[in-house]
């Protein structure tokens, strides 16, 4: 589920609400659950509508003025996710990654101003190098003169191969999250969710029916223990006469007040796959210990 609602006029991101703050009403107009609406309206209206607004005044309110999803008054509502996947912002990140600063020089006894060039790292070296002497020429004090040729275009091509280790960062970023996505579309999961009391207070355990694409389904039981971790159990018989159990290894284990765990049998391919499923995917994914 998104988590965030973004109001966005020229590229940038104005508003951010988490939508456990957000009431969306029937109309389609979005409102904070405290009963105020976010307001979107043209920038010459808007010191004339936070007046009104101040009263509470909303039937004064023009009906164009109340946020919906979509394009309203020169600006757009959407969902965080959408609003990372425009192309809008696509390009406008790529635009800022290749703007960066070069520190040419610093500041004299803390006085000066360090000099520093700021620009687009893509164009050719030569175009910067003459644009940093240019600064440097300009600057008011001794150091510039300590300044070879040689180390500024040291300076430019560490920017360089900076730049050029972000553009493959992000290109793995992406490729992970590609590779992330298929791994998500290859089975259906199914959640019921349970608060229950333990040592550390409330806490929910979730029932995770995981659908794969072979047609088998299965049943985990995923929890968050106190002070102890996540665990993952299948919520079913995985012997006649057992039910639950522990994962190790490849093997389903239980315990026995003699002999402490032990061994029942092993994980088939399907348990494997679903388990891993809900490993990367269930409701306790991301969270640490409770302690």
């Amino acid at each position: 589920m998104d988590d965030l609602i973004v109001c966005i006029r020229d590229g940038e991101i104005k508003v951010s609400l988490p939508l456990k703050l957000v009431d969306i009403r029937d109309d389609g107009t979005i409102w904070y659950i405290n009963g105020n609406p976010l307001l979107c309206p043209l920038p010459e209206d808007r010191a004339a509508i936070i007046a009104l607004a101040k009263d509470k005044k909303w039937a004064d309110i023009p009906d164009s003025c109340f946020a919906r999803f979509g394009k309203i008054n020169g600006a757009q509502i959407m969902y965080q996710s959408e609003w990372l996947k425009h192309p809008e912002y696509l390009k406008r990140k790529k635009e800022r990654m290749k703007t960066v600063g070069i520190i040419l020089s610093f500041g004299e006894d803390g006085w000066s101003s360090n000099v520093e060039w700021n620009g687009d790292i893509t164009r050719p070296t030569n175009d910067i190098l003459a644009e940093c002497k240019t600064l440097l020429a300009n600057a008011n004090y001794a150091d510039k003169q300590n300044i070879t040729d040689k180390e500024l275009l040291c300076k430019i091509a560490n920017a360089k191969s900076g730049y050029a280790e972000q553009i493959e960062e992000d290109k793995q970023r992406k490729r992970k999250l590609a590779e992330k996505n298929m791994r998500r579309q290859a089975a259906e999961m199914e959640t019921d969710l349970e608060i229950i009391e333990d040592e550390g207070g409330k806490t929910i355990v979730a029932y995770h029916t995981i659908c794969l694409q072979s047609g088998d389904k299965i049943k985990f039981q995923d929890r968050n223990v106190f002070d102890f971790g996540r665990v993952i159990n299948p919520e079913y018989e995985i012997t006649p006469g057992i039910r639950g159990g522990l994962r190790r290894g490849d093997n389903w284990q239980t315990f026995d007040k003699e002999k402490g765990w032990i061994n029942v049998r092993q994980l088939t391919e399907a348990e494997k796959e679903a388990y891993a499923y809900v490993l990367e995917f269930g409701y306790h994914a991301k969270n640490t210990i409770r302690i």
